[in-house]
């Protein structure tokens, strides 16, 4: 059964890693790009213990018995359990939180209401006295969070990982007439020439998406609900987050290039309501992208409001195309829960805008990620820790390639 590595562990085995590279490469038998990775990994985690050790001696300092604590790069973690399980193992483990019990105990020898002046404070059934007060509401920690759609564009994607800060990939051009191509010879003939498209460089920085929630300390000592704080709260938002740069993003300023806005897809515009006329203009799209990249399309993507639309298409007859709500088309069947267009899966993603279709193949573009989200959690921004706060912070980098524009086709809707 492996264990997890500390991050000095780390470090000194990236080291010795690094030094045997060198000699290889010295030797012109070794890979500069490995090397390098090495390197860059070595200079990050030296960065985080000089900031792990300066945020302990800051603490220290100041006399209290919390540490801050700086948890988990999770990349491809050897222990088990959810990301959120291991930070709040993590968290608990270091006895943040049991020292800062044994403190307030220690130092007042009664319970008190660690609140600052002006801060709300609501009680129940409190016994009063001294002006002190014993808190005996209890908190339900259970959170009802709001319904997540479970197709995951990221997913559908193909993936990739990177060492480096950008990418730099190639986009193949048509291949036209005019450049020639190879034909039929006859004896003693002359063979066509024929020249291949030059290819389309591109290079794109990694963009970084993150985001942060606040908490108390009294709610950080039940282990799992920080862990479902982090499953079911930050790092969903963080999801959506990128769903919507890879689908959206403009390209400007921060923003990923996102699909729809990658100049060369294809756009089509539907003249009419009739769901008739919406189906054939998929249909029409699949065609185009199908003919131009030789990709077969395996996704159609509409928005949550526009899917009624077409799962309630009727023909002539007033029978739904996609099935009645007990039976298949006609009654043939049972009832068809996953749609499908021509072939092509229908899906629904908040992140495509209304009014609006995503049509393409899934081999069109890569998402590429360096490591895996990355997730601290500290006690030490503004005045946290004067008001038993903390906060956990994840984040990830990644960038989207999108090498063959046409193999995805928008849809505009009427």
């Amino acid at each position: 059964m492996s264990e997890t590595k500390t991050i000095h562990e780390r470090l000194e085995e990236a080291r010795v890693k690094g030094a045997a590279e060198l000699e290889a490469v010295e030797r012109g038998e070794g890979d500069v790009t490995k090397l390098k990775a090495i390197s860059e990994e070595v200079t990050e985690l030296e960065a985080t213990i000089k900031a792990a050790d300066e945020a302990r001696a800051m603490f220290k300092s100041m006399g209290t018995a919390r540490e801050s604590v700086k948890a988990a790069e999770v990349e491809t973690p050897a222990a088990t359990g959810s990301l959120g399980e291991q930070v709040a193992a993590a968290f608990m483990k270091s006895g943040t939180l049991s020292a800062l019990g044994a403190q307030v105990q220690h130092t007042r020898g009664e319970f008190y209401s660690a609140k600052a002046p002006g801060d709300p404070t609501t009680t129940a059934n409190a016994v009063a006295g001294n002006g002190l007060s014993v808190a005996l509401t209890d908190v339900d920690k259970n959170v009802v969070k709001p319904y997540a759609l479970p197709f995951s564009v990221a997913s559908w994607l193909s993936s990739g990982t990177i060492s480096g800060n950008s990418l730099t990939y190639f986009v193949a051009n048509e291949w036209t007439s005019s450049s020639g191509r190879p034909g039929v010879v006859g004896e003693n003939g002359k063979k066509p020439g024929a020249t291949a498209p030059a290819f389309e460089t591109k290079t794109l920085p990694l963009r970084k998406i993150a985001g942060w929630v606040a908490q108390s300390d009294e709610m950080a000592e039940d282990a799992g609900f920080l862990s479902s704080l982090i499953n079911e709260q930050l790092l969903d938002e963080l999801k959506k987050a990128e769903e919507e740069q890879i689908v959206s993003g403009t390209g400007t300023g921060n923003d990923l290039t996102g699909i729809l806005a990658t100049p060369g897809i294809f756009s089509e515009a539907v003249a009419t309501t009739a769901a008739k006329d919406v189906l054939e203009s998929m249909y029409k799209l699949k065609t185009k992208i199908e003919a131009a990249s030789g990709m077969s399309v395996d996704a159609v993507i509409v928005n949550p409001e526009d899917i009624a639309g077409i799962r309630l298409a009727t023909d002539a007859n007033g029978q739904y195309l996609f099935g009645g709500p007990a039976y298949a088309p006609y009654g043939n069947g049972q009832y068809v829960a996953d749609l499908n267009a021509f072939g092509m899966p229908i899906y629904v993603s908040k992140a495509v805008p209304p009014k609006t279709v995503l049509v393409g193949s899934s081999k069109g573009a890569t998402v590429y990620r360096k490591g895996g989200v990355r997730v601290e959690v500290s006690n030490n921004v503004n005045d946290d820790f004067l008001y038993n706060r903390f906060r956990v912070l994840a984040e990830e980098r990644l960038l989207l390639a999108v090498k063959q524009p046409k193999a995805f086709g928008k849809l505009t809707l009427k």
